[in-house]
């Protein structure tokens, strides 16, 4: 993992059709990720996306930091909570 693109990153270009085709994704990618680990908790995980003002997050090892293991939303986290605590 090199860099990370969200929606908010592309939102001035996408409708330009001037430089439709002309940029590549490095080029607006975030070079730092934020990410968490397997074993962070989905608190910890939640007070980043609220910081960050993101919806999804990146889990990777810590062997292997630039490996995405797999992609964390908000909604997977709120998921989860409500699953787990419903009377």
């Amino acid at each position: 993992m090199t860099g990370i693109l969200s929606i908010n990153d592309i939102r001035q270009v996408i409708f330009d059709d001037k430089q439709r085709g002309m940029i590549l994704a490095k080029d607006m990618a975030t070079s730092k990720v934020a990410r968490v680990s397997p074993d962070d908790s989905l608190q910890t995980a939640m007070d980043i996306m609220i910081k960050l003002q993101i919806d999804e997050l990146p889990v990777v090892s810590k062997e292997r930091p630039d490996e995405i293991e797999t992609m964390l939303s908000k909604q997977d986290i709120i998921n989860h909570y409500y699953n787990c605590c419903k009377a």
